[in-house]
């Protein structure tokens, strides 16, 4: 409004307000850590809520995982060596369990022997049993067998020829030119 005069005017006080509190906002103090340093936080947190995480260091970026510390619960330990005694039972009962089969295998093993060869002596006698009767069958089947074929052959032929027989006479009847 007056052009020679160099400090802000506000006519009627329009929009003094606004700019009293942008002023007074964007001023900040200086803040020191506890190693007195200063805090360049205050400035990137002055247009942002203090709700809002900020990351202005490296090492608020890095991950926070396993930087407590560790404690372990004694039952834990019990329950582990526990653990471990049960499994080196086991395979103990194992080992024995096996050596016993072994052991119980090799003193099985003449017994076996000797029974495997009388099985096989006796399945080899049943063998020679079932060949002698199957041929004693097969002779007596194949001579009934044969016997009723020449029966059945001969019947075949008696038909045969009593059914020639008839068709002669009755073609010679029918046919007259052939009898001449």
């Amino acid at each position: 409004m007056f052009p020679k005069i160099l400090v802000a005017q506000f006519p009627l006080r329009l929009g003094m307000d606004l700019r009293k509190k942008s002023s007074s906002e964007k001023t900040t103090t200086l803040q020191c850590d506890a190693e007195g340093k200063l805090k360049h936080d205050a400035i990137v947190r002055t247009e942002h809520s203090k709700r809002k995480i900020i990351y202005t260091r490296l090492a608020d970026m890095k991950p926070k995982i396993g930087l407590q510390q560790v404690h372990i619960n004694e039952n834990f330990a019990k329950l582990t060596e526990s653990l471990y005694l049960v499994d080196r039972t086991a395979c103990e009962t194992v080992k024995t369990r096996a050596q016993m089969e072994r052991h119980v295998v090799q003193n099985k093993q003449p017994e076996q022997a000797e029974q495997e060869a009388k099985i096989e002596t006796t399945a080899a006698k049943a063998r020679q049993e079932r060949i002698v009767f199957k041929k004693i069958r097969e002779d007596d089947s194949a001579s009934q067998e044969a016997c009723e074929r020449d029966q059945i052959r001969h019947e075949k032929n008696i038909s045969k020829s009593l059914i020639l027989f008839t068709l002669d006479e009755q073609h010679h009847e029918y046919c007259p030119e052939q009898s001449r």
